[in-house]
């Protein structure tokens, strides 16, 4: 009776200690995903430059044949001076739908100025998006959503 007490004792004990294990590897665990999450974030990141790299390949092309074929350049808002257009969409479009998500009380002008700015990084940061102030496929996607 002592040895089966014993035994159930030890056995007990073990069990215990396999517990306090998955215990102190919770932290372990958490700090795995929160760092899957962030190599998740990171490559979506990486991604979007290859499409702005792609992009900005593709700018650059367009603009040379229409040096050499003599033509005027069509208007494209992806590549404006304001830099932070990475896709093809009018800068009004933008604005308004900025507004229309509550993240831009400007004027719907077209001009991409500090409060568009500040309304785009805002608007990314509050969707889990890479908060540049740059709006890329992604960005786009996301706040085109508000135009309707």
């Amino acid at each position: 009776m002592k040895s089966l007490f014993a035994i159930i004792f030890i056995f007990g004990l073990a069990g215990c200690a396999t517990t306090r294990k998955e215990a102190a590897g919770d932290p372990l665990q958490a700090r795995i995903t929160q760092l899957e999450e962030q190599l998740q974030q990171k490559d979506e990141e990486i991604n979007d430059l290859k499409d702005q790299m792609q992009g900005s390949s593709e700018d650059a092309k367009k603009k040379d044949s229409s040096r050499r074929s003599g033509g005027s350049e069509t208007a494209n808002f992806s590549y404006k001076k304001d830099g932070i257009l990475r896709v093809d969409v009018n800068p009004n479009q933008v604005q308004l739908a900025l507004k229309n998500a509550g993240y831009y009380n400007g004027s719907v002008d077209g001009k991409i100025g500090e409060k568009t700015r500040k309304a785009v990084a805002e608007f990314q940061k509050a969707h889990n998006l890479n908060a540049d102030g740059v709006i890329g496929k992604k960005t786009w996607n996301t706040l085109k959503t508000y135009l309707k």
